[in-house]
């Protein structure tokens, strides 16, 4: 079976890039700000020759004051960059692709959580827009299980937890492109334990996507199939031009050899 890993070394590289920005943003501002105190000082000493009226009004402390305001700008901005680093490599470590230790027992295992699967046959793909295939949830902002394809056709499984953050599968092009009136199976699903929870995707037989977090995302099981909306989004704002068939949710998840024998199953 191929599996397509989508995290690795391109997210490692780009933290460091951010890191180094955010680096020499502060040091750019210390070295400013040690200018701007040059310029005051300056600035003092010509103002002991001129009345008390005049003291502060000259161009040594006004180039000071200029410079103080640069300088707190940018180690406000690169601590603020520093801390959004912070963040992400947290979420990050939290966040992975389902690690070998965990891959048996989440494939060979039904968990709690939900899961999706249908046939499905996209009719054209050519709006440079947002193009829902299916969208489940009560509330847009949280708790909300989406599959579509963005402005670019690339195919996004995405999750909005309970606080509002979203966790995305995206599916590139490049590497799983559609063919206009073809069937496809489609499967997705979340799933969850005391102490994990992942998300799948798969394209007939493959699995073309995971994600895997160390904690529970905490969905409540509160979805039915009269919160899913199909070829639109909650809103009705995004329309795609799809052919659904057999579609189906569970509140599991479904061992992966279940899911071939649906997929082959629904084929025949």
């Amino acid at each position: 079976m191929v599996i397509f890993k989508l995290s690795g070394g391109t997210l490692d590289r780009k933290s460091k890039k951010n890191n180094n920005k955010m680096n020499l943003l502060i040091y750019v501002g210390i070295i400013v700000g040690g200018l701007a105190t040059l310029f005051f000082i300056l600035g003092s000493k010509d103002n002991d020759k001129k009345s008390k009226k005049k003291r502060w009004i000259n161009k040594e402390n006004v180039t000071g004051i200029i410079l103080s305001i640069v300088a707190t700008f940018l180690i406000t901005y690169g601590s603020v960059i520093s801390s959004e680093e912070d963040k992400e490599e947290i979420i990050n470590t939290l966040q992975e692709s389902i690690p070998f230790n965990k891959y048996n027992e989440i494939n060979n295992k039904s968990f709690d959580g939900y899961s999706v699967n249908f046939v499905m046959n996209i009719r054209t793909a050519d709006d440079k827009k947002r193009k829902y295939i299916i969208d489940i949830c009560k509330d847009s902002t949280k708790n909300r299980i989406s599959l579509y394809l963005d402005n670019n056709n690339n195919l996004v499984y995405r999750l909005i937890d309970d606080e509002s953050e979203e966790h995305i599968i995206k599916i590139p092009r490049k590497i799983y492109s559609f063919q206009l009136n073809v069937w496809y199976f489609i499967y997705f699903d979340y799933g969850y334990s005391n102490d994990f929870s992942f998300m799948r995707l798969y394209i007939n037989d493959k699995l073309v996507g995971d994600k895997f977090f160390k904690y529970n995302l905490n969905i409540p099981k509160t979805l039915e199939t009269k919160d899913m909306f199909i070829a639109t989004d909650i809103n009705r704002r995004y329309f795609s031009k799809i052919a659904l068939r057999s579609v189906m949710m569970i509140r599991k998840t479904l061992p992966e050899r279940n899911i071939i024998q649906m997929m082959k199953f629904i084929a025949d």
